[in-house]
């Protein structure tokens, strides 16, 4: 018995489609590290800020706006890649 995914049914371009998902949830972690934002005092001090630092950094100030970035900047793009995963037929198990 045949069980059809829309991996196994995809033509020419659509076939990528699997592999790049993978790729992406691989890649997903380095988000948390890039830079978003630098600013420079005077050419001596500066200060970059990351997405982790951020979410680090609120967690000890303010909960409500951790829990507001920790949920739409770094869970809600994971569950994303994850809901994903099922209509390309990727199963992680």
């Amino acid at each position: 018995m045949g069980r059809d995914t829309l991996a196994m049914i995809a033509t020419e371009k659509r076939r990528l489609i699997g592999p790049a998902l993978i790729l992406c949830a691989l890649a997903f972690p380095i988000i948390f590290f890039l830079r978003l934002l630098i600013t420079r005092l005077l050419l001596f001090k500066y200060n970059e800020l990351t997405l982790i630092r951020v979410a680090h950094d609120l967690y000890f100030t303010d909960k409500f706006l951790f829990v507001v970035v920790f949920g739409f900047g770094m869970l809600l793009p994971l569950l994303k890649l994850y809901s994903c995963r099922s209509s390309v037929g990727i199963n992680f198990r």
